[in-house]
């Protein structure tokens, strides 16, 4: 009697692909940053469903708003993507605050219902520097001018002690 068995092969899917950069890596207190996120399916023939992106974006830094109506709860946000036909791409962008002193890393993780053929270009990590925040243009002038007009006192009043 020959043995008998049954194979399961799952369906292949398409194979999305995440990618993210920020458009700065170093910001003030309470500066902004644009965190941008793509998800691309290059396959040509096959669309991807459920498509999820979920970003990590922890103190101390503080998301401000996003352009794809992603929803957030603690440190998670999560965009909903749903389906991504055959050879297209799609953005969203973050608008992030520096809330405190320090560093962070922001990362992201895609995941679809469908079966993606390559796992491991579904995750991007960025790091970002929150540093003290620096005079603004206007008040280093004002400093500048307040040490000039110190100096001009002081020699004017060194001058009329000479006399």
């Amino acid at each position: 009697v020959q043995g008998r068995y049954i194979e399961f092969v799952q369906a292949a899917g398409a194979d999305l692909a995440l990618t993210q950069s920020v458009s700065r890596s170093t910001i003030g207190i309470g500066e902004t940053l644009d965190l941008s996120v793509e998800v691309r399916n290059p396959d040509s023939a096959l669309a991807a469903t459920g498509a999820q992106v979920t970003s990590t974006i922890a103190f101390p830094l503080a998301l401000q708003s996003n352009n794809c109506g992603a929803t957030s709860q603690g440190n998670s946000t999560v965009w909903n993507i749903g389906a991504l036909p055959p050879l297209s791409r799609i953005i969203c962008v973050f608008r992030i605050s520096g809330a405190g002193i320090g560093g962070s890393v922001i990362s992201s993780v895609l995941t679809s219902a469908s079966n993606d053929a390559n796992l491991a270009n579904n995750s991007a990590q960025q790091n970002v520097v929150i540093a003290a925040v620096q005079l603004p243009f206007a008040n280093r002038i004002s400093l500048s001018i307040l040490a000039g007009l110190l100096t001009l006192i002081a020699s004017i009043w060194l001058f009329a002690r000479k006399d």
